[in-house]
């Protein structure tokens, strides 16, 4: 990885589900893994706050990864990650609920 990649990388803390490996939410952060609450929308701040409470009950605890578009960008808003169903952002409240 060049230099120039490195320097328009972006972070995001990611959050994995325990339940479902397919699923996980993603938060823009610093290198350090640090997420800056202020620069959250409410409903990412909120799935934030939750995916942070419920770390070893629903989701692992959560890694640091690097991510670039292709035009450089990184993520900026919390995601749900989901297995090849949606390619769209999706909150913790439009999930359906558990079987």
């Amino acid at each position: 990885m060049s230099m120039e990649t490195i320097d328009r990388a972006h972070y995001e803390l990611r959050f994995q589900s325990l339940s479902d490996t397919g699923r996980a939410l993603a938060f823009p952060c610093d290198a350090a893994g640090r997420v800056d609450m202020d620069a959250l929308g409410s409903l990412a701040l909120n799935d934030y706050l939750y995916a942070r409470t419920v770390v070893g009950r629903e989701f692992l605890r959560p890694c640091v990864r690097m991510c670039l578009d292709d035009q450089g960008q990184g993520v900026r808003t919390s995601r749900l990650i989901a297995p090849a169903a949606a390619p769209s952002i999706l909150h913790r409240s439009e999930r359906p609920p558990p079987t």
